[in-house]
């Protein structure tokens, strides 16, 4: 009796001690905040994603847009929704539906799920100039000062959609766009200057842009501003 109840006190301190040692490697092994971000500047992809999830706002969105340019599939999910909902990133079904493609390709379930209940959806609310001609059109439109023509092209070019890629032109035309009054125009303004795409990185005129948008209702505005202000 005596030498049973010794061995189910032996077991007990064995699996104690490795409990210990176990959670003492893992303590150990796990990257500090500056391990993680210098991984991930390295081109870590589980580091990217690990600290996209750590941050908020546009931060986490570029890490987590990185990690899904090096296939990382929950990366991908999550930056086609951002797109979706134009959350931190300019509003864009097609760049959603893009994502959610190559999460696809990857055999994410989820995002074939998600795919089939989009693309009938985008293909009539967004429509993608490939042609010289639609180009033309829309640049037509956009100089005599359709409001929603500027945009349409600020979008042509931030993703090079129909056209080679041009923050430049990107942020001009969603200068005009918003100066006009349109709202996701003002927001995706807001986005590049806060970022630094296409001219240089001034967070007062982003926060000025993100207020038009804003008090137009522009719920993400709101959240960006929000967000901020904490």
């Amino acid at each position: 009796m005596l030498s049973d109840l010794l061995i189910v006190l032996g077991i007990f301190v064995v699996l104690f001690l490795a409990l210990v040692i176990m959670s003492y490697r893992s303590q150990k092994t796990k990257a500090s905040p500056d391990e993680l971000r210098l991984a991930a500047e390295r081109g870590d992809v589980v580091a990217q994603f690990e600290l996209a999830q750590q941050l908020n706002g546009a931060e986490a969105f570029d890490w987590y847009l990185q990690a899904a340019r090096q296939d990382h599939i929950r990366a991908q999910l999550i930056v086609a929704e951002a797109y979706l909902e134009g959350k931190h990133c300019p509003l864009s079904q097609t760049e959603a539906c893009r994502w959610l493609e190559r999460a696809a390709e990857l055999g994410a379930s989820e995002a074939r799920e998600r795919l089939a209940t989009l693309l009938p959806e985008t293909v009539a609310d967004e429509p993608d100039p490939t042609t010289d001609t639609e180009l033309t059109e829309l640049m037509t439109a956009a100089q005599a000062g359709d409001t929603e023509a500027q945009y349409q092209l600020g979008i042509v070019y931030y993703h090079g959609e129909g056209a080679p890629r041009d923050l430049e032109q990107a942020l001009n035309w969603f200068k005009l766009a918003a100066e006009q009054g349109d709202a996701e125009a003002q927001f995706n303004l807001g986005l590049m200057i806060g970022r630094g795409e296409g001219t240089a990185k001034n967070i007062n005129q982003s926060v000025e842009w993100f207020k038009k948008a804003a008090e137009q209702g522009h719920a993400a505005a709101t959240d960006i501003l929000q967000k901020m202000i904490k």
